[in-house]
This record gives C-alpha cells, sequence and structure tokens, in this order.
C-alpha cells in the first residue's frame, strides 16, 4: 500500500498479526520486518515512520532499536489520547513539507 499510495507519514504498530510463517501468531519482530522493508525500498524509504504501538518505551530496547532502523520517532498508544496523536501527525506533516 505505502507503494501504491506514497503517503506523507507511516504510523507503524510493532505488534500485527502473522503475514509471513517465519513470525508468530502476533509478533513484535512483523513491526520490525515492515520498518526494515520500508526503509530499504528505494519507494518508500523516505517516508517518514513513527512506530506506534503499545509496547512500553522501555520495553527490550525497542525505541533505540527502531530508530536505528530509520523510524523517526516512537510512541507508545496508551500515552496519547487520539487528538493528542492527530496534533503530533500534523506537526510532523508540516515539519516534512517544510523539510
Amino acid at each position: 500500500m505505502a507503494l501504491a499510495e506514497h503517503p506523507g507519514l507511516i504510523l507503524l504498530d510493532l505488534v500485527m498479526p502473522k503475514t509471513d510463517k517465519r513470525f508468530g501468531r502476533l509478533n513484535e519482530e512483523v513491526g520490525f520486518h515492515i520498518l526494515e522493508t520500508l526503509k530499504v525500498h528505494p519507494k518508500t524509504k523516505n517516508i517518514p515512520i513513527v512506530i506506534f504501538t503499545n509496547l512500553d518505551e522501555r520495553t527490550k530496547g525497542y525505541p533505540e532499536r527502531a530508530k536505528q532502523m530509520g523510524a523517526l520517532d516512537y510512541w507508545v498508544k496508551a500515552h496519547y489520547q487520539p487528538n493528542q496523536v492527530l496534533d503530533r501527525v500534523h506537526r510532523l506533516l508540516e515539519q516534512n513539507v517544510r523539510g
């Protein structure tokens, strides 16, 4: 979908249903695999990606790992109300447009 739509920003959860037989039924590695795939593909590598998950920021060093892999930021869903997420997304999109 990112290839076809080329969005201005992607909010990516780490825990998703199994999309690949290499992963368990629900597994955060699926999200990291998608992040890696998006960041190496020439048509999607420059799309800003924010990890938006309920895995606490202290969980296994996930925020650091995500940022090393190219994620712009790491947000824990439980820490934000929907309007706060929307405000943050708008700010990031504005920053991206301005460069």
